[in-house]
C-alpha cells in the first residue's frame, strides 16, 4: 500500500487505494485505520485524502546513517559548496532512482535543496546518470526493458541518446544536466568509486541556469570528479 505513494501521487483517496489495490473499500479502511494509527500514513488535514506519515522521516534517518560514506563526505561536501557556490549533494543508486543522503546549500540567500530522502529518476539527472554510466551495461538495458518513464512530461526518453551519453559520461568521468528534469536548473555529478570501480555514490553540485553556463558546468564537472575521487581515497579505497 505505502509504495502506491510517490511524487507523483503523494495523496490519495480510500476509493483511489481501494481500486488500485483490487481491495474491498472496508478491508482498505481497516488497513488504511491501522497504518495511521501507527504514523506510517497521515490524513491530509480537513480532508479525505491520506499521505506518507511521520514514521517514514525516523526511519529515513535512520537508513541515512547507515551509509558510510556519507559520514566520509560531508566535509568534502561543505567545502565544494563553498568553492563552487552551488548546493552540493551526495546520493546513492536504488533501482532506478537516485535518493540523496545528504545536502549542503550554496552561500548565496536564494539558493536550492535536495531534500535528504527524496528520490529521482536515475536517467533524468545527473547523478544517476554518473552511477549508471559505472555500472555493467546489463544495469541500464534492464531499466529500459522495464520502461523508462518521461523526464519532462509529454516528451519520450530517446533511448539511444542515453546510451551515447553514458558512455561519454563513463569516458569523461562526469555527468553534465541541463534541464533534463526540472528547467532552467544546471547539475554536473561525479561517482565515488570503490576498488572495483563499482559506484558506491555520487557527488552532485546544482544550481539555476541564469548563474550556470553550461562552460561552468563542465568546468565543475571536473572539480567534482576530483573530490570524488578524494572521497574514495578517504574511505580506503585506492
Amino acid at each position: 500500500m505505502l509504495d502506491l505513494f510517490s511524487l507523483a501521487t503523494p495523496e490519495l483517496a480510500l476509493h483511489e487505494i481501494s481500486v488500485r489495490l483490487g481491495m474491498a473499500p472496508s478491508t482498505t479502511h481497516r488497513l488504511l485505520k491501522t497504518l495511521e494509527e501507527s504514523a506510517w500514513l497521515s490524513r491530509v488535514e480537513g480532508t479525505e485524502l491520506y499521505r506518507l506519515g511521520p514514521k517514514l522521516l525516523t526511519l529515513g534517518g535512520q537508513m541515512l546513517m547507515q551509509y558510510p560514506v556519507r559520514e566520509v563526505a560531508a566535509p568534502y561536501l561543505r567545502r565544494l559548496a563553498h568553492q563552487l557556490g552551488q548546493t552540493v549533494g551526495l546520493s546513492r543508486y536504488d533501482d532506478g532512482s537516485v535518493v540523496y543522503l545528504d545536502c549542503v546549500e550554496g552561500p548565496d540567500p536564494i539558493s536550492l535543496t535536495l531534500r535528504l530522502g527524496g528520490r529521482a529518476p536515475a536517467h533524468c539527472v545527473a547523478s544517476g546518470r554518473v552511477l549508471l554510466a559505472h555500472f555493467e551495461p546489463g544495469e541500464f538495458e534492464r531499466l529500459v526493458a522495464r520502461g523508462l518513464g518521461s523526464c519532462i512530461p509529454g516528451m519520450p526518453v530517446d533511448v539511444e541518446a542515453l546510451r551515447c551519453d553514458l558512455t561519454e559520461i563513463r569516458s569523461r568521468g562526469y555527468a553534465v544536466d541541463d534541464g533534463a528534469w526540472r528547467p532552467g536548473i544546471r547539475a554536473a555529478a561525479a561517482a565515488v568509486l570503490d576498488g572495483t570501480r563499482r559506484p558506491i555514490a555520487a557527488v552532485t553540485a546544482v544550481g539555476f541556469a541564469g548563474d550556470l553556463t553550461i562552460a561552468r558546468v563542465h568546468e565543475s564537472g571536473v572539480i567534482i570528479g576530483r573530490v570524488a575521487q578524494e572521497i574514495a581515497r578517504a574511505m580506503g579505497y585506492p
